[in-house]
């Protein structure tokens, strides 16, 4: 891990570390802030403001630097959880299964209703297209009227009619397919620089890291 440039740190603050970095080809960096003020349970913090209100210096460059050899060799273990921290909650937002919302009980006896008792005015993608709006996050006034819908009729085939027609009425849609990320490890995790956090009795000295690569801190 190299040197590279130089900055100050929050007096005051608790020590730990900052760091910043870049996840395969995509532009949006990752910040990570790890608190070592318990060495036996470091904490990891992943809001990016928090990361960056940690790293600001309040004298900016008249802030005071410094960096032992004690703060340096921490760096390694709070980079390992840094990393591992970026690769979990990548691969969880990666995971489809995390990005589609719960479906309310109401919605879920709509589309139960469409599917088993289809019109046979309804084609059939017609009726998967209902069913993908039905499940598609909404108002709870909206949840209100599909419940009113349903019981406006005790013919399965007439509630499913009342619903399509309400959809149509409310212009509700499916909603479209989010971006899914690839998963990815250890090995796509790009340090950009860091940044040392190192409280005094007086005043708060540190040190920002520079470019360096993820396989050599």
């Amino acid at each position: 891990m190299g040197n590279g440039q130089r900055h100050g740190a929050v007096e005051g603050s608790v020590p730990g570390y900052v760091f910043c970095a870049r996840v395969a080809d995509y532009e949006r960096p990752q910040f990570r802030y790890v608190d070592v003020s318990d060495e036996t349970t470091p904490v990891v913090v992943a809001d990016t403001l928090t990361c960056l209100d940690a790293a600001r210096p309040p004298r900016r460059f008249d802030t005071p630097r410094e960096l032992s050899e004690a703060t340096y060799r921490g760096a390694f273990d709070a980079w390992r959880q840094a990393r591992d921290s970026i690769v979990e909650s990548w691969n969880k937002a990666a995971d489809p299964t995390n990005l589609v919302a719960p479906v309310p009980a109401a919605m879920q006896r709509a589309t139960e209703v469409v599917r088993n008792h289809r019109p046979p005015s309804m084609t059939i993608e017609e009726a998967d297209w209902l069913v993908e709006a039905l499940e598609a996050p909404c108002l709870e006034r909206v949840l209100k009227l599909v419940r009113a819908a349903m019981a406006s009729s005790e013919r399965p085939v007439e509630q499913v009619q009342a619903i399509a027609k309400l959809a149509a009425e409310m212009g509700l849609e499916p909603s479209p397919s989010p971006e899914l990320l690839p998963e990815i490890d250890h090995d796509d995790i790009h340090l950009v620089c860091w940044f040392a956090i190192v409280p005094s009795s007086s005043t708060v000295t540190a040190q920002l890291g520079g470019i360096a690569p993820a396989d050599e801190l």
